[in-house]
């Protein structure tokens, strides 16, 4: 089950303190649930300080837990003091070294499989490598490629059918080394053998080709399923270090990448321009490529994006012209020297979520604008048309977005706090509130929470940044549209209202993905 922090910090603080092997399995169930509460690792390091004579005692499964778990968090960077328990037992080359060599897994029975498909791939691999960690043995490592193929005989417990911790805690440090990792599970090649000779199967009775037959399309599925794989991580990797947004990933699925395709020099380039000219630009590109006799993908995408870009300047150019010439419909004339003032706090102190209140000094088609004591008012865009006046007071706006080079601050408006309302329709009004308290923000579509033109949840890897917008609040958890198949979500605190539908969501990790659930957990805003 999870590690809640109020539990940790509890059993690590009691009058009581842990036995030594009890404190081994604790400090490895909190590495591999993938804890980061500093307060619970500090008790942690405490207790080791206490128990040093005890820990080197330990039975040898136990000291190797510790040592994985120690060992794994210094990779993930938890920085342990030179003269502390943690960082003595990690300097061991004794016991606690013997221990872990006792327990690494055997080598995989397909390991000579997997190295003869990636020669026939020309891929150049090496195996059983030591770990810049010091205490993983990578199985395959393709260096050109900076992956890492794990094979495994066991992918799940069998007991609770779920994925092993000490896996996940191995390619969370790989991860963190810069290494990209495909997992594989041993089933996986007789599975894809079975396949193409159940297919070749079908027509022996015309060709009769025998068993060698057989054995040769087995190893062309196999060789093209671990092709397919490799492609997907190197589709990735370029998405990800070309800083791709999650509203157009899906729209690449069917666009060639890398060799032949799109480079990544192309793809910054495409996520360089505003969000509208991506769209743009990929419809015109995928529209063109087959069509037209391009000799590079790359150079051809870029001069489409400069010509998408031209046309939105221009747009933007002609709808700035149309609004000007109706500025006199506005509430209030703008007065010479701008919507700003001489006295007034700075923009830059002003920080995103923060809250203001003020008076409304202009209303401007759906935007309006208000003083909140800044050197420039802030502005959002009503919801219902008339609702504000010049002169209104509006209590609680909070802070979406700051641009100070741009003289610019997005607020939204919240909605009045229950205790503040005039209880005008009594006791059924209260019974209305309380059942609209269970629903969710937004009703749940007939299709569910999905997106059949986002990323598959294959493609989405742990620790890797995302981005994207609300798209529903439901008691204490957010769900975002990463522009994944499935809404990701995070936890936040009981009663809190600092999201809404509509907010965007920008720098968070991808924290876990269950793709027999179809769920996707991301950290929350601001969390490490």
């Amino acid at each position: 089950r999870s590690l809640e922090a109020g539990d940790l910090e509890a059993r690590l603080c009691g009058s009581q303190a842990l036995s030594a092997s009890g404190l081994a399995r604790l400090a490895w169930a909190m590495a591999a649930s993938g804890v980061e509460n500093t307060v619970a690792w500090s008790l942690l390091g405490q207790q080791l300080a206490d128990g040093r004579g005890q820990l080197m005692a330990l039975a040898s499964p136990e000291q190797a837990l510790l040592l994985e778990a120690l060992s794994a968090e210094a990779a993930l960077g938890q920085a342990w003091p030179e003269d502390s328990a943690a960082a003595e037992l990690l300097s061991s080359t004794g016991a606690l070294r013997r221990a872990w060599s006792s327990r690494a897994p055997p080598e995989s029975e397909h390991a000579d499989l997997v190295a003869q498909l990636l020669q026939d791939i020309g891929i150049e691999c090496r195996r059983n490598v030591e770990s810049q960690d010091g205490l993983y043995v990578i199985p395959v490592l393709l260096p050109e490629r900076n992956v890492i193929i794990d094979l495994l005989a066991l992918a799940r417990h069998p007991a609770s059918s779920r994925a092993r911790g000490d896996v996940s805690l191995r390619h969370q440090v790989w991860s963190a080394l810069g290494y990209s990792v495909l997992a594989i599970p041993d089933s996986v090649w007789s599975r894809v053998g079975q396949a193409a000779a159940a297919s070749a199967s079908a027509q022996k009775e015309e060709t009769s080709t025998g068993d060698a037959q057989d054995a040769r399309d087995a190893r062309d599925r196999q060789r093209e399923w671990l092709q397919k794989r490799l492609d997907g991580i190197s589709r990735e990797d370029l998405i990800q270090k070309a800083g791709v947004p999650p509203e157009i990933v899906g729209d690449l699925r069917d666009v060639t990448l890398g060799d032949g395709g799109l480079n990544l020099d192309a793809l910054r380039r495409l996520a360089q321009a505003p969000l509208a000219v991506q769209k743009e630009a990929l419809q015109t590109f995928r529209n063109t490529i087959q069509t037209t006799s391009v000799n590079s993908p790359s150079a051809w995408m870029i001069g489409i994006l400069k010509k998408e870009e031209k046309a939105a300047s221009e747009k933007k150019a002609v709808a700035e012209a149309e609004a000007a010439k109706k500025t006199n419909s506005a509430s209030t004339k703008r007065p010479k020297e701008g919507w700003e003032r001489t006295k007034g706090r700075p923009l830059e102190e002003v920080k995103l979520k923060e809250r203001l209140s003020g008076q409304v000094t202009n209303v401007f088609g759906d935007r309006v604008w208000v003083d909140t004591g800044l050197v420039k008012d802030v502005t959002f865009i009503e919801s219902k048309k008339g609702k504000y006046k010049v002169g209104d007071k509006i209590k609680s706006l909070k802070v979406i977005a700051v641009n100070p080079e741009r003289k610019w601050v997005e607020v939204k408006p919240l909605p009045t706090p229950a205790h503040q309302r005039t209880q005008q329709k009594g006791k059924a009004a209260s019974a209305v509130t309380g059942q609209r308290l269970k629903e969710a923000t937004s009703p749940r579509p007939q299709e569910g929470w999905s997106h059949h033109e986002g990323r598959p949840l294959a493609e989405l890897q742990v620790g890797s940044m995302a981005s994207g917008q609300v798209t529903n609040v439901l008691r204490q958890r957010v769900w975002v549209n990463i522009g994944a198949e499935k809404d990701a979500s995070f936890k936040i605190s009981e009663g809190s209202s600092d999201f809404n539908v509509g907010d965007l969501i920008s720098n968070v990790k991808i924290r876990s993905v269950n793709l027999e659930k179809g769920l996707v957990v991301i950290t929350a805003p601001g969390e490490a």
